[in-house]
């Protein structure tokens, strides 16, 4: 069976996996790396490294790329959504701008995640 643009099904089921497997890595560098992942997927850090590394027997499960996602920098979010639909010959397009509490908590996330426990001591003065 030919898919879109004449290629093999298979080659278009691995190059959509591949780019989703390298888009995901990317949204948990930007999140500040595997030990958010892990937190975020509530995943053992060697089967997220397994499944992200694309070992034989090992998945990524769709409930960890859209955990790991929801938390990234827009443009990456928009890069997994397009990984995931762009086989199928659609792309995607925001629902909504988001609002400041959204970008405030993506924020204030973000902010701890990257800097530790200086970046949620920095979170927390400036909620008072």
């Amino acid at each position: 069976m030919k898919g879109q643009g004449e290629l093999p099904l298979e080659t278009m089921f691995e190059r959509a996996k591949t780019r989703l497997e390298g888009r995901t890595k990317d949204c948990m560098t930007a999140i500040g790396g595997p030990e958010v992942g892990v937190a975020v997927t509530k995943a053992r850090l060697q089967d997220l490294g397994d499944a992200l590394a694309g070992r034989p027997g090992r998945r990524l499960p769709p409930e960890w790329v859209w955990r790991i996602a929801i938390i990234a920098p827009e443009e990456l979010r928009a890069e997994v959504a397009n990984a995931l639909v762009n086989p199928l010959g659609y792309g995607i397009a925001p629902l909504k701008p988001l609002s400041v509490e959204e970008r405030l908590a993506r924020l204030e996330f973000r902010c701890a995640a990257r800097f530790g426990q200086a970046g949620a001591e920095l979170v927390e003065e400036n909620k008072r």
